[in-house]
């Protein structure tokens, strides 16, 4: 029987099934370098969730021999990959169209003195470049599989990002020169 998994359970299986085994101060060590900000999941977190999915039966640990601290290397058990499979599979509404706090905060864009318009969408441009930068460098650092995929879809979707932030720059711009 397969247990449906959170978003953020099939995150954590997907990675020990692809890093098996290891252990969970090395997951917090991944999480910790990647530079998406909401994988950035504390130890305090990480602990129960393994916990859960050991007791579900789809994780299993192994004490490292001579550990003191009895650190346990983790691996997916066959029934946590067969509902890490029913995961990968499911596509929920929130999958289609992904929340962007840019997105909602330019809501209040018209709140803003026209410079401070600028200087914040400036701002966004500039992080944005940086950030496409980072990833750039994570990908080429991080052999995973379908890493070309996962690039592509970072890069489409960023390029995507910050052109919608320069086409509202230039608007705002344009408004400018005509006023």
């Amino acid at each position: 029987m397969t247990h449906a998994v959170s978003d953020g359970e099939g995150t954590l299986l997907s990675l020990i099934e692809r890093a098996q085994p290891v252990t969970v101060y090395e997951i917090s060590k991944i999480y910790m370098s990647s530079p998406v900000t909401h994988f950035g999941t504390s130890k305090g977190k990480l602990y129960p969730m393994v916990r859960r999915l050991k007791d579900l039966g789809l994780l299993v640990g192994e004490e490292i021999a001579g550990d003191k601290r009895r650190t346990e290397h983790l691996r997916c058990t066959e029934q946590g990959i067969a509902s890490l499979r029913e995961w990968a599979k499911r596509v929920d509404p929130a999958h289609l169209l992904l929340d962007d706090p840019l997105r909602t905060r330019i809501q209040s864009l018209h709140l803003l003195e026209v410079d401070e318009q600028i200087a914040w969408l400036e701002q966004i441009a500039e992080g944005m470049r940086a950030k496409m930068e980072e990833v750039a460098a994570y990908i080429e650092a991080t052999e995973v599989p379908e890493t070309s995929i996962m690039a592509d879809n970072i890069n489409a979707t960023s390029q995507a990002r910050l052109q919608w932030v320069e086409r509202t720059l230039s608007g705002i711009r344009a408004r400018l020169k005509t006023s």
